[in-house]
């Protein structure tokens, strides 16, 4: 093998260990660039399920006096229907007033039963 042939054996394989470990390092950097990216979504995931968590919490923890607002509304409206009242009407006011409603049906029905014993 002569000088000019070692010579351009010598530079094509400078370049070609070059051109390998640029790639090399450069895989190595998107690598670490990818593995920096799945920690991230990583965290935003668990941030998530943790907003999830609390907020099937705060429903659950809400559901239960809601759901007990409504059944009152829906007695409301069934005592009015029975006594010939507007049903709508005390089924709203027993939805948004439920307390003061309840004693104002107790009233009414204690008043209903008084006159039905008098008729009697």
């Amino acid at each position: 093998m002569n000088q000019t042939s070692r010579l351009a054996f010598g530079t094509v394989l400078a370049f070609g260990l070059s051109w390998c470990a640029n790639a090399w390092s450069s895989d190595a950097m998107q690598i670490s660039e990818v593995e920096l990216q799945l920690s991230r979504l990583q965290k935003t995931v668990r941030n998530v399920e943790i907003q999830q968590e609390a907020l099937q919490n705060r429903v659950a923890t809400k559901a239960g006096p809601g759901a007990a607002v409504f059944l009152f509304g829906v007695f409301c409206a069934l005592w009015a229907q029975n006594t010939g009242r507007n049903a709508w009407l005390w089924f709203f006011l027993g939805l948004l007033f439920s307390v003061i409603t309840g004693l104002v049906l107790l009233y009414k029905n204690s008043q209903d039963r008084k006159r039905f014993s008098a008729d009697t």
